[in-house]
């Protein structure tokens, strides 16, 4: 009896969630790493090694995300007798309606909803979600966390970032990169890097006054720099201060140094 083996291009990284996952289906797992790699391990093989180690049941999955090494394998096993599968941790959630490709991974607790069409070669990474009737392209990766709403399209070569929102409905062209955290509300056209971030840090700010106001002075800082100094008489914030807005017992001082 033939039995399978499986060859993942690549040797470490999510080659080894792949290799957790897919251990329990086949007899002999290979990882195929590029020849100025060093080999570590018995299961680990060269590029120009691979011929020697394919059987009649052979079968390969791509683990890393450079879209130019993608192609080339894939040009290089179409000469040898080797053949795409999907790999699917038990964990994940594929609904019965969802058509897919080959040469898929799917990680943990994952989620394809239902009516999705799911093309080749696509890495959903950890806890990562499609919506329904979505449509997803060829070497597309989802990062852990990522999450495409009902009704998208995605092209091909997308990378989404970890925790991302794509918001129903729209439409990714092809080679866009979604960074980190970042909420998708339009359509994005082809080869665009996409990023929401607006990061702002601020100092925080302490005031050392003489013990005498300690009791009767209320100081909050937050990330504004916002001091509220409240039932306190108008003339003793303008002397530590310099400066009274207000004809009543309270008055908000306000200190502008913003960092972008």
């Amino acid at each position: 009896m033939t039995m399978n083996r499986l060859f993942i291009f690549g040797g470490s990284s999510t080659a080894l969630e792949i290799f957790k996952v897919a251990k329990n289906n086949f007899s002999d797992i290979y990882f195929v790493i590029g020849e100025d790699e060093n080999v570590t391990n018995n299961n680990q093989i060269k590029d120009s090694q691979i011929s020697l180690f394919i059987n009649k049941n052979s079968f390969y999955i791509i683990s890393f995300s450079d879209s130019i090494l993608r192609a080339k394998i894939r040009e290089e096993t179409k000469n040898l007798n080797l053949s795409p599968i999907n790999i699917i941790c038990p964990s994940s959630i594929i609904f019965d309606t969802v058509k897919m490709g080959e040469g898929n991974f799917i990680n943990s607790n994952c989620i394809v909803s239902s009516n999705s069409v799911i093309g080749d070669h696509n890495i959903l990474n950890f806890s990562s979600q499609i919506g329904h009737d979505t449509k997803i392209g060829n070497d597309v990766i989802l990062n852990p966390g990522a999450r495409i709403s009902g009704n998208c399209v995605i092209g091909n070569r997308v990378l989404v970032g970890s925790n991302s929102l794509v918001m129903q409905e729209k439409i990714i062209g092809d080679d866009t990169l979604i960074d980190a955290l970042t909420y998708i509300d339009r359509d994005i056209a082809s080869g665009k890097i996409c990023s929401s971030k607006n990061l702002r840090v601020y100092d925080r700010i302490s005031i050392a006054l003489p013990f005498v106001f300690r009791n009767i002075l209320n100081i909050t800082v937050n990330k504004r720099h916002i001091i509220c100094a409240s039932c306190i008489p108008i003339w003793v914030v303008g002397f530590i201060f310099g400066l009274a807005k207000s004809a009543s017992h309270r008055i908000i001082v306000t200190i502008h140094r913003f960092y972008l």
